[in-house]
């Protein structure tokens, strides 16, 4: 049994919802995603979900998840949330209490997702702990903002709001609570179910930054007066609980239990509220419980010790009173400790540069953090006697983060001053050459370099073990950065960006209903069942990417334009191959899995001719409005929201989209203001008369691209050169784009 086995306990209608769970699937066979998103220990992480997943319920066409969590980690819960989404059933999401943080976003997964009238959801800016140095934070701060953009995603792709909407909604850093009618309204839940449920929640107001106590009172367990008053020989309290070790301390509980509490959901309620970490307590069943758990549960309930009689103890001298201990905290200090020391041991890893799996051993032997200190330094030993360094020098690792950060600030200076201007700290390195920084930076680590030749000090400054290589790395990857996110890419306003877990082929279903009106039922109320029609695309993400070196040559020759405008342009070169792949399906007019070709006019009724104007933009119009369901029968009515066109027709579209005002009626625009103007050069090459449209893609799939979760866009990284005399930087992108429907896409030939 798990340790929040009692709070999974869900009270409806005075009957247990929820009254046994084995390996997160709830007796019904539905999905229990009760608890920490992530945890291990509750089998809450994404790997334990899938498995699950693919248990519960299998064979069936419905896929139940049941969800009460208030959250937990981003990637393991984009990695169910991604599950969800593929998953070949149709995904039923109930939140039965709240789906708070990353348990909201993982809720919008499913196809459908049912709330009870008292059911809350809450979102908020991603947040975490953690610890390090100035760099060690910037880069953390980094990565969160790129979770960020994958979290707000998944409430785009399901509600009616833009991500730009929902990142506007979180920006001031608080905890947004919805009620089950408010995330209708904003289509992050389909269905207010019309009987709320009592849940015994585990979690408490304290734990959130502004909990609404008025809705959360709702979801206290508030029995009937009834119920409530019924004597307790009518109702007896059903509840058996079993020491491992034997002793009264178990009965003595349940004595205590039967005193205080005159039904099951109110002792339900009270148990689910201490959060004792390993309490196995079943309603209506036997579960056996450690002595230390029996002992920490009487301690919590004020339950006197029966154990103490038995066996006679020297009376002890009286200690200072201390305020009784939070029933929360043993969980809570366990759960935090464990927590702690992973966060201490990946931050170890990182500065010393030690490998994924290096740090995963630490983690996996228990190893404290003053442990796997002296490991680490064992193996930066190893490693340095490995790299040879020049004979009479001492190479030592480590250093000032300040010095660090001033100089690549020094560096950025004098490649961009505007974008990078010099403080206080940074100023001193502002005139020093490559050679000069790097002979200061091993000078200030006690290292010294008089009479130490030019070629020596650049050597010494590209070793492995010295931290100023990794200032350079840095220097780099900032003007990567800045080249990937200046270049334009057109393509993200019309197309759906997602991320995808792996390299298996990305499949992407349309799913509608036959559609049209509803069919009458019959006098003996007998309903026809309706039909659902598919059409699946697939795609797949591809590898992109170059290494080049930074080597002692780069510091000899006071080289900058390697470690910047040279990174800017790789960095433009990966933004420019993204809008080749995208770009490159409507170019080549892919064929799709029906065999026809992306735009033709028979089979997909979204090509023809015209100019930009009247005439031409109305047959676009007309033709988008009367797009079928997958029926074939019933229109779906979209609009173009998007007007793209070749460099050579900008000046034509933007006079025509104009707003002008008319002299009489006859001169109105009806386009004027109507879609937003994308101009793309690649078109030109391809017809300088050929012009595209393309409905919003919140109101119907288009184009997607994907990227690797956790390695959007250009990635870089570096490490020690083997075929080189310095390190070696990697760019990489792994992107992918599929057409997904033809439907809101146009392409007129211009003539």
């Amino acid at each position: 049994m798990k340790r929040n086995e009692i709070l999974r306990h869900v009270v409806a209608a005075g009957r247990p919802l929820v009254t046994k769970t084995q390996a997160g699937i709830s007796a019904a066979g539905e999905l229990l995603l009760y608890g920490v998103i992530g945890d291990w220990w509750d089998d809450l992480d994404a790997e334990s979900v899938v498995r699950q997943a693919e248990i519960a319920q299998a064979g069936k066409e419905e896929l139940i998840v049941r969800i009460h969590s208030a959250g937990g980690n981003v990637l393991e819960g984009l990695a169910i949330y991604n599950a969800l989404k593929r998953s070949d059933r149709r995904v039923i999401a109930y939140i039965d209490g709240i789906a708070a943080s990353m348990a909201s976003a993982v809720a919008c997964g499913a196809d459908v997702v049912r709330m009870p009238s008292n059911a809350l959801m809450m979102l908020h800016k991603p947040w975490l702990r953690a610890e390090g140095n100035s760099d060690e934070l910037r880069d953390i701060a980094d990565q969160v903002q790129i979770l960020e953009g994958s979290y707000i995603d998944c409430y785009a792709q399901k509600g009616n709001l833009t991500a730009d909407e929902i990142r506007e909604l979180i920006s001031d850093g608080k905890d947004h609570w919805l009620t089950a009618a408010q995330c209708v309204e904003m289509g992050f839940a389909d269905e207010v179910l019309a009987d709320s449920i009592d849940v015994a929640a585990s979690f408490k107001p304290s734990q959130f930054h502004n909990p609404p106590a008025a809705l959360w009172d709702r979801l206290v367990v508030k029995p009937s007066a009834a119920r409530a008053a019924q004597p307790l020989e009518n109702e007896p309290m059903k509840f058996k609980i079993v020491a491992s070790g034997g002793g009264r301390w178990a009965a003595a509980i349940q004595a205590s239990l039967a005193k205080k509490y005159t039904t099951v959901e109110a002792a339900v309620a009270a148990l689910a509220s201490l959060n004792i970490d390993g309490l196995d307590l079943i309603v209506v069943g036997e579960s056996e419980a450690s002595d230390d758990v029996i002992q920490a549960l009487g301690a919590a309930l004020g339950v006197e010790n029966p154990e103490a009689s038995r066996t006679p103890t020297p009376t002890p001298t009286p200690a200072p009173t201390q305020a009784p201990a939070d029933p929360d905290s043993a969980a809570q200090r366990a759960v935090a400790a464990e927590r702690g020391r992973v966060t201490q041991l990946r931050a170890l890893g990182r500065r010393y540069g030690l490998h994924e799996t290096e740090v995963d051993g630490f983690i996996d032997r228990g190893l404290a953090e003053a442990e796997a200190r002296s490991e680490t330094l064992d193996i930066v030993a190893r490693r340095s006697t490995s790299q040879q360094p020049v004979p009479g020098v001492r190479v030592i690792g480590g250093g000032s983060p300040e010095m660090n950060v001033a100089m690549a600030v020094a560096l950025m200076n004098r490649f961009d001053p505007v974008a990078s201007p010099l403080d206080d700290t940074s100023k001193p390195f502002a005139h020093m050459t490559l050679l000069e920084m790097a002979r200061a930076h091993l000078s200030a680590h006690g290292v010294d370099t008089n009479g130490m030749t030019k070629q020596a000090v650049a050597t010494m400054a590209m070793q492995s073990t010295s931290d100023f290589a990794a200032i350079l790395a840095d220097v780099a990857n900032k003007s990567l950065r800045r080249g990937y996110e200046a270049a334009p890419r057109t393509f993200t306003r019309f197309c759906r960006r997602v991320t995808a877990s792996d390299f298996k082929p990305i499949n992407r279903a349309q799913l509608d209903s036959g559609g049209g009106a509803l069919r009458k039922v019959g006098e003996h109320g007998e309903f026809k069942r309706g039909k659902l029609v598919d059409g699946k695309e697939s795609y797949s993400l591809v590898t992109y990417g170059e290494i080049n070196a930074i080597t002692r040559k780069t510091l000899v020759n006071d080289d900058l334009e390697a470690l910047t405008r040279i990174p800017m342009l790789q960095g433009a070169q990966v933004a420019e191959t993204e809008s080749d792949v995208v770009w490159g399906l409507i170019l080549n007019n892919v064929v799709m899995s029906d065999s026809t070709a992306l735009f033709h006019t028979a089979k997909h009724g979204n090509l023809g001719g015209g100019v930009i104007a009247e005439e031409g933009l109305n047959a676009m119009r007309k033709a988008m409005r009367t797009q079928k369901k997958l029926d074939g029968k019933t229109p779906i009515n979209l609009a173009p929201s998007f007007l793209m066109v070749p460099a050579a027709l900008e000046t034509t579209a933007q006079k025509f989209l104009a707003s002008i005002m008319p002299s009489a009626a006859g001169s109105v625009n009806p386009f004027a203001n109507s879609m937003e103007l994308l101009v793309e050069p690649r078109l030109d090459a391809a017809s300088e008369a050929a012009w595209y449209g393309s409905a919003d893609p919140n109101r119907i799939d288009t184009i997607e691209y994907c990227y690797l979760e956790g390695e959007e866009g250009a990635y870089f990284e570096t490490r020690s050169g083997f075929d080189v005399d310095g390190i070696e930087a990697k760019v990489r992108l792994d992107f992918g784009a599929g057409v997904i429907d033809y439907r809101g896409l146009y392409k007129s030939s211009g003539s």
